[in-house]
């Protein structure tokens, strides 16, 4: 596990309490797979528990459901040795959550994730979603069911022409996005 602490933002969010006392947070610090961060600022390097390979690249969003689950999206492709496609739910342990579809989910990395109510709202460099080789076109983002499976109700196609780096809901439940997109 690479840990670098050069740039910690001092005025970082909490995160939901994934179980007390500890916290799931993007504390600034960089980290080849999830960790668990104390309230004061420690590395617990028991999560994930067990004996585990980690995921294989970056992890560039996490986000933690009201359930205590964890979305993870980033580079990877591979979750302990298994299929990730880019995204992963995770149980609070850190085990996996087999009831969410991540084989090759996305063809490229996932750089955003929002919830939206029980729908996930996903962005990032992906131009396909292909859990069966279905191989939808979905051009930098898309809505996925609580399950993994894409919701085919949420626009898809030619919706941007670059990357989505980062999505946020309004108040109101319109989307936000931003990146590198023109269109």
């Amino acid at each position: 596990m690479k840990v670098s602490k050069s740039k910690v933002p001092t005025n970082t969010p909490k995160a939901k309490s994934v179980p007390t006392p500890k916290k799931l947070a993007k504390t600034g610090l960089s980290l080849s797979e999830p960790s668990l961060v104390f309230t004061a600022g420690t590395i617990d390097y028991s999560f994930p528990n067990g004996d585990n390979y980690g995921f294989t690249s970056s992890i560039y969003d996490i986000k933690v459901q009201p359930d205590g689950k964890i979305l993870i999206g980033g580079r990877f492709e591979d979750y302990n040795g298994e299929n990730a496609g880019h995204i992963k739910k995770l149980n609070s342990d850190g085990s996996i959550d087999y009831s969410f579809f991540s084989g090759y989910t996305f063809d490229d990395v996932v750089q955003a994730i929002e919830l939206q109510g029980d729908k996930i709202l996903v962005g990032g460099l992906f131009k396909f979603y292909d859990p069966e080789d279905s191989y939808v076109r979905v051009h930098y983002m898309a809505r996925l069911n609580s399950d993994g499976s894409l919701d085919t109700t949420f626009p898809t196609g030619y919706t941007f022409d670059k990357q989505v780096r980062v999505i946020t809901l309004q108040p109101d439940g319109k989307i936000l996005v931003g990146g590198n997109f023109s269109t």
